[in-house]
Parts: C-alpha cells; structure tokens; sequence
C-alpha cells in the first residue's frame, strides 16, 4: 500500500472554517504534526508520496477530500467547498488515469467510508444527493447515503477498525445504515476520537484520547496515538492527511 499526501503551506492560517472564532492556527506545529504523521504512515510499511505545498491553497494537506479510491478505481472529486476546487490539478497527476466526477457535483473523500465491500456516503453540507446518486451509477460496490448531523464529514463521527466493527462519536451521524456491523461509542468526554486511521496491521488514533486508546487496546486493536492537535482546530483529522491507494503505480 502507497499514500498520497502534501505539506502545509503557510497560507494554512486561511483555511476553510466552520467555526471562526478561535486563535490563529500555528503553522509550525502543523508541519512537525505533519512530518509525525508521515514517519507514522512510513513506520507501518507505507510508500509514501508527498506532494508539494500551494500557498494559493490553504485546505491542500487536507487531500483525502479531493480523491477516492473504490476498488482500485481512482476518482477525482469537487469538493463541497469552491476555494478547494484549485487543489485538483496537481492530485490529478499523482492519481493518473482516473475518473474525473463531473462539474456542478461536489463530495468531500472525508464523507466516504468503505467497508466490507461497501461504500457509505455521508449527505454533509460539503458532499450533495446528486453528487452520492453520481457515485452510486459510476462504482459497482453498493452505495448507501447516511445522514450526517453534528459533524462536518461522514468519517468526524464514524470510522472502521476493521471489516465488521466502527468506531462511533454518539449522535454525531444517523447510525442506523450500519445496522449489520458492530458499533463502539467513543467514551465521554472524546467524541472528537471517532475518526481512526485503519492501516493493514494497525490503526492510528489522534492523541490526547487515553480512554479510546485503552478501549481499542483492550479489544485487540495495535493502536497507536498520533499529534494532531494543530489539525483538529483546522477541523481536520487523520483519514484526511492522505490517500491510501494500492502498491501499484
């Protein structure tokens, strides 16, 4: 397995925001985090390729919204936000050939979860009906929409650790389409930990939730805590840092 990801411009301190009333973002910190996430991604045996920054846009890093890959199928996506549009040129080359969704969609890749031969779709402010119902007729893996509530993306609230099982942020997202798999709530108190990272032979977790960490731990999971911090008030977090994408170029 190879990832997909790109360095933090400076014009990060301008990158697309829910919530605008928080203290400037520190650029520093999110590079070091950045360069911890990359040596994580290496350390589990990953070929990671890194794109360079564009100060033209601030959201790049946050790549995963840009791209998808559906059973080897790479697809270059709109994302919900239109500053973010600019980002695609230079993913597109690193995901050559690729499906390109079409003009006047748009669907964040952080409203995408795979599982178990499925594909779940979050309706988020960022990713439109029209754009789940093109998803749906352009895959062959079996498209289910889920309403997205409290969080930005599908996978803010929900994510999986493995084929069978999902890491869940209560009331975050409309748990009943994934009534066949097992749900595990985040603890109190860190509802922001429900977005895991699953790699082939471990699963990265945000730091600075012990709770979640020990809960993974004693279920079986090779958990492993990750910084992020200066990420999480971007309202970003480890699914979005990359693309996983097959060995193969």
């Amino acid at each position: 397995m190879r990832a997909l990801v790109r360095s933090v411009p400076d014009s990060l301190v301008r990158c697309e925001l829910t919530c605008i009333d928080r203290a400037p973002l520190d650029v520093g910190a999110a590079r070091r985090e950045h360069a911890g996430y990359v040596a994580a991604l290496r350390e589990a045996g990953l070929d990671v390729q890194v794109l360079p920054a564009d100060e033209d846009h601030p959201d790049c890093p946050f790549v995963e919204d840009v791209a998808l890959v559906v059973a080897g199928r790479r697809i270059l996506l709109n994302p919900g936000a239109p500053s973010r549009r600019g980002e695609r040129a230079a993913v597109a080359a690193a995901l050559s050939p690729h499906l390109r969704m079409p003009e006047g969609l748009s669907l964040d890749g952080g409203d995408v979860l795979q599982i178990a031969g499925r594909v779940f779709v979050g309706r988020s402010t960022r990713s439109s009906a029209a754009a789940i119902a093109w998803l749906a007729a352009a895959i062959d893996p079996p498209v289910t929409p889920v309403d997205v509530r409290t969080v930005l993306h599908l996978k803010t609230g929900i994510t999986a650790l493995d084929e069978r099982t999902l890491l869940w942020s209560s009331g975050s997202v409309d748990p009943a389409p994934f009534d066949d798999f097992e749900l595990i709530a985040t603890p109190p108190g860190e509802s922001a930990a429900a977005n895991v990272l699953r790699l082939p032979d471990r699963l990265l977790l945000s730091d600075g939730f012990p709770s979640t960490l020990q809960l993974l731990r004693e279920r079986g999971y090779d958990a492993r805590p990750v910084a992020i911090a200066e990420f999480a008030r971007a309202e970003a977090g480890l699914t979005c840092l990359s693309v996983l994408l097959p060995g193969d170029r």
